[in-house]
């Protein structure tokens, strides 16, 4: 035990005595209170106990009265004792003695030792209250920020939703389309190494198309499908007119869209191409012709 671990220990083996004021001499009772005064938490909740203690040690005794001829020899004393002068013997030196410290006067200790107890549980709730104001505002934007993101969430699947059903109102615009009995169904085939082919149902009453694209190679990054209405002179291209772009194929690599026709447009055939997202020249195509067909 080093030499700090064994005065401490001493010193804590004298805080009993000193909140019951029974410490004689005046040493202990300075290095005791040198002690607390240099803020050690261990000893002055320790004090504040002793001193709690020994504030009830009174409560605990039975009351007693003295006899009636004690009471009368002790007041006699007393009486006697103030109305006689202290006599001094001459050339005696007179020392003065440093009167015992009361009782009062330490136990001024104990109640800095309670008050410190006291203050220190304080600021420690003070400290708690503020980690679980700090911890409630965290978890408050933590659930704001979840309910801000969930809210993007549903908006974006509301509006992809949307975006389906009207597809899959147009899909079945051209399923009904071809199951009309008044429509022309023509084929647009594949050009070269390309695959798949479209089948379109016209209805010239309507001034309709109904598309139907099936097997089509997987467009490159960044580039789609664009219908496109073509006009022969002959046996030559007139001119081409634009129809829409295909739809992104579904899970059976089935790609739709429904055309309303320009009127007065002429309408001999129809072809598709391969065109990037960002076309400088919308109104004639920009990548290779994928697909063509006459009307039959």
């Amino acid at each position: 035990m080093s030499d700090t671990a064994a005065q401490h220990a001493s010193l804590r083996e004298l805080l009993p005595l000193y909140a019951l004021g029974a410490l004689t001499g005046e040493k202990e009772c300075d290095l005791v209170c040198a002690h607390l005064a240099s803020g050690c938490v261990t000893c002055a909740e320790e004090l504040a106990a002793y001193a709690r203690t020994a504030a009830r040690l009174p409560d605990a005794l039975a009351p007693v009265s003295p006899r009636a001829d004690v009471r009368a020899k002790l007041a006699a004393r007393l009486a006697k004792e103030s109305q006689e002068p202290t006599a001094v013997p001459g050339g005696a030196d007179v020392i003065a003695l440093r009167p015992r410290a009361s009782r009062a006067s330490r136990a001024w200790p104990v109640a800095a030792a309670i008050a410190a107890t006291i203050a220190a549980i304080a600021v420690a709730s003070t400290i708690r209250y503020r980690d679980d104001a700090a911890a409630e505002r965290v978890a408050r934007a933590d659930a704001e920020t979840r309910a801000g993101q969930a809210s993007d969430r549903a908006t974006s699947l509301q509006s992809d939703l949307a975006k389906r059903e009207a597809e899959l109102a147009g899909e079945r615009a051209v399923v009904a389309a071809f199951a009309a009995g008044d429509a022309k169904i023509f084929t647009v085939a594949a050009k070269g190494a390309e695959a798949g082919s479209a089948r379109i149902s016209w209805n010239p009453a309507s001034h309709k198309w109904a598309v139907i694209a099936q097997g089509l190679a997987p467009a490159p990054n960044g580039q789609r499908y664009e219908l496109w209405i073509v006009a022969m002179n002959g046996k030559k291209l007139g001119g081409v007119k634009p129809a829409g772009f295909l739809s992104p194929p579904d899970a059976s690599g089935t790609s739709y869209l429904d055309v309303d026709l320009p009127p007065g447009a002429k309408v001999d055939g129809a072809a598709i191409s391969r065109e990037p997202a960002q076309k400088k020249t919308p109104d004639a195509p920009e990548g290779p012709v994928t697909h063509f067909g006459l009307v039959g």
